[in-house]
C-alpha cells in the first residue's frame, strides 16, 4: 500500500515540475499593440499605435494645430542604466469626442470647448526591450509620465520627462484632432445569438469579436483645483491617459477595448449646478454615446462604484480607477493569498493584472466574499498554488489522471 502511495506522489511531483509556466514570472505578452503602427487617416500620414488622422480639408495638416510631437525619442534612467525609449501619440477618443466645461461665467449649464484639444496620451517601448510597453501621457506643463509593463507585470515608472513642443497655428475645432483609431469602430449592432444557445453549432473563430466599452470622464472642481493645479490640459491629459490605461489592461486581460465619448472639466465651484447636476447635464449632452461614467474627485477621497458609475481620487497610478471600473464588469474582489491583482481589496503589490479568473462575481459594492474551502480538497491554498503553477487546463488533466489511477489501484 505504501508503495502505491509513493508511486502516485512521485507522479504528481513530475507533472508539477514539468508542466506549466509560473504566472508570477513568465508573463511576457505585449498587450494590444506596440504604439508604433502606421495610421490610416489622412492627417499627418504616419500616426502612432493605429490612431488615424481622420478627415481634413484639403491642405490642412493636423500637426500644425498641435504643440506636442506625434512621436519622439528620449532617454530615461533606470537604476544605473540609461535607456532610450520611443513614444508615439495614441488616442482612444471617438471621432465625435467632445469636451465640456463648467465655468464661473455660465454657472447654469455646461458648455463645449470652442476648440478640439489635442491628444495627450502616448504608447511606446524601451528600444532595447521589445517586450516592454509604455503607457503614459503629457500633463499641462508638458512633462511626460509613463508606466512600463512587461507582459502583465508593471515593472517601473518614468516619473517626469520634459517633452519638446512646437508653436501651433492656433486652436481648431475639428474632429480629426481627436485622432480616433479606426480599429475601434463597432462592426455589430448587437450581440444576440443566431440561435438558441444549446442547439447552436460551435462558432468559428471569425464569429468572435472584442467587446467595446464606451466611457466618459468628469473632473470635479476639487480635482481641477487641487490635483490638476487649475490646468485644463492636465485634466484632459488625465482623461486621455485613463482611457489609454483602461484599454491596455482590459484588452490584455479581458478582451475589452475602450474608447471615450467626451469629458467635463469643472473649472469653477458648483453654484448654479451641483456636481450631480453637472454630471446629469453631461449625460444629456452625450445621450446614448456611452455607458460607463467615471468621476475624478479631489484628494483624500476613496473610490466607489454604483453599477455603471464610479468615482476615484485621481492619481497617476490610476489603480483606483481601474479597480472601480472593473466592478462595472461584475468583477469582484480577489480574496485569499492569491490576491495580487487589480481587483484585490488594496494595492498590495505593483501590478495591474485584472485576474478575471480569480474574481468573485458575488463580491460587489465593496463587500468582500469570505473564502470558501474547495469540496475537492481540505487544502484550498494548495489547489490555488497548483493552479498558478500549472494552469487550469493542466490541473484538470492532473485531476483526471489521479482519478483514473485511484480507480485502477482500487480494481487491483
Amino acid at each position: 500500500m505504501f508503495g502505491r502511495i509513493l508511486i502516485i506522489f512521485t507522479f504528481i511531483c513530475l507533472l508539477i515540475a514539468c508542466g506549466g509556466e509560473s504566472s508570477s514570472s513568465s508573463s511576457t505578452g505585449t498587450g494590444t499593440g506596440t504604439g508604433t503602427g502606421t495610421g490610416t487617416g489622412t492627417g499627418t500620414g504616419t500616426t502612432g499605435g493605429g490612431s488615424g488622422g481622420g478627415t481634413l480639408p484639403d491642405k490642412l495638416n493636423i500637426a500644425d494645430y498641435e504643440t506636442l510631437p506625434q512621436s519622439f525619442k528620449t532617454t530615461v534612467r533606470r537604476n544605473d542604466q540609461v535607456l532610450q525609449v520611443t513614444l508615439n501619440k495614441f488616442s482612444l477618443r471617438r471621432k465625435d469626442t467632445v469636451f465640456y466645461q463648467y465655468a464661473a461665467d455660465n454657472p447654469a449649464e455646461i458648455t463645449p470647448l470652442s476648440y478640439t484639444p489635442e491628444v495627450r496620451s502616448y504608447r511606446g517601448q524601451v528600444d532595447s526591450e521589445p517586450e516592454s510597453m509604455i503607457i503614459g501621457y503629457v500633463d499641462g506643463e508638458n512633462n511626460f509620465y509613463g508606466r512600463v509593463f512587461y507582459g502583465g507585470q508593471l515593472a517601473w515608472e518614468i516619473p517626469s520627462i520634459p517633452v519638446p513642443t512646437k508653436v501651433q497655428k492656433g486652436l481648431l475645432l475639428n474632429n480629426a484632432i481627436n485622432r480616433s483609431p479606426v480599429d475601434l469602430q463597432p462592426i455589430k449592432e448587437n450581440h444576440q445569438l443566431g440561435a438558441p444557445s444549446l442547439s447552436s453549432p460551435i462558432p468559428s473563430k471569425e464569429s468572435f469579436y472584442l467587446q467595446l466599452a464606451e466611457i466618459t470622464f468628469f473632473a470635479s472642481f476639487d480635482s481641477y483645483d487641487k490635483i490638476f493645479k487649475k490646468k485644463l490640459n492636465s485634466a484632459i491629459g488625465g482623461m486621455d491617459y485613463a482611457a489609454n490605461l483602461l484599454d491596455y489592461v482590459f484588452a490584455r486581460d479581458a478582451l475589452i477595448r475602450f474608447s471615450y465619448a467626451g469629458g467635463l472639466i469643472a473649472t469653477a465651484k458648483p453654484s448654479g449646478l451641483s456636481e450631480n447636476e453637472q454630471q446629469q447635464h453631461l449625460r444629456t449632452k452625450l445621450d446614448k454615446k456611452f455607458s460607463l461614467f467615471h468621476r475624478f474627485t479631489g484628494p483624500a477621497n476613496s473610490g466607489a462604484n454604483t453599477g455603471l458609475t464610479s468615482w476615484c481620487e485621481y492619481n497617476k497610478s490610476l489603480w483606483c480607477t481601474l479597480h472601480e471600473v472593473g466592478h462595472a464588469f461584475n468583477l469582484g474582489h480577489d480574496i485569499g493569498p492569491e490576491s495580487v491583482g487589480l481587483m484585490g481589496a488594496m494595492e498590495l503589490i505593483p501590478t495591474n493584472n485584472i485576474s478575471v479568473v480569480k474574481s468573485s462575481p458575488g463580491a460587489m459594492n465593496g463587500k468582500i466574499v469570505p473564502a470558501m474551502q474547495s469540496r475537492m480538497s481540505q487544502m484550498p491554498t494548495l489547489i490555488t498554488w497548483m493552479l498558478s503553477v500549472m494552469g487550469e487546463g493542466k490541473l484538470m488533466s492532473l485531476q483526471m489522471t489521479l482519478m483514473l489511477t485511484v480507480i485502477y489501484l482500487a480494481a487491483k
